[in-house]
């Protein structure tokens, strides 16, 4: 940045007046040095995917009955959109056989950025072996699903996922901690 000051004064003799500390005439000219200029660091992340499956394990708790927890295995599927919300459909089974089917809709903030906080709600189907396919009818099969996680990438395409979700199923209360990956394409 150049900053430059002229001055000059109306003279009737139309003579230059003289400075009597310094004998330099009233018109100057000054020049500050520049200011240094601070580049701005550029973003040079930005997460592509605009779909993604995700294989995941997990525990899943029954809160009144802490003591019995099953492990789970499952799988997600992130249905392509460009902006949240997305839906995700998935599937998990515990170490008992069994399983839960579910539909949910995914909001992720930062959704181009490396760290990719989400929450999501839906809906969710058990299906337990020993009832077979009478389970799809019977209404206290069904039920809702809230959650909260993560995803963190780690090499594109693959992220790192952690999820918490909580299962309204009646008569119970279930709570699931899931870990896995994430891969975007």
């Amino acid at each position: 940045m150049v900053t430059a000051t002229l001055t000059s004064f109306a003279n009737p003799n139309l003579e230059p007046e003289h400075n009597s500390k310094n004998n330099k005439s009233l018109e100057s000219f000054e020049v500050t040095t520049p200011l240094p200029i601070k580049k701005q660091q550029e973003v040079s992340y930005h997460y592509p995917f605009l779909q993604s499956s995700s294989p995941r394990l997990g525990l899943l708790i029954n809160p009144s009955d802490s003591l019995n927890a099953d492990f789970t295995f499952g799988f997600t599927y992130l249905f392509p959109e460009y902006n949240s919300p997305h839906w995700e459909i998935g599937f998990d089974m515990t170490t008992d056989a069994t399983a839960f089917i579910h539909l949910a809709k995914r909001h992720i903030f930062y959704e181009r950025k490396p760290f990719r906080p989400f929450y999501k709600y839906g809906l969710g189907l058990l299906l337990e072996p020993k009832k077979n396919m009478a389970g799809l009818v019977e209404l206290q099969n069904y039920h809702a699903r809230v959650s909260i996680g993560l995803e963190d990438s780690l090499d594109a395409p693959m992220s790192a996922r952690v999820e918490l979700e909580v299962i309204a199923a009646q008569p119970n209360l279930l709570v699931s901690l899931n870990i896995g990956f994430s891969w975007g394409w």
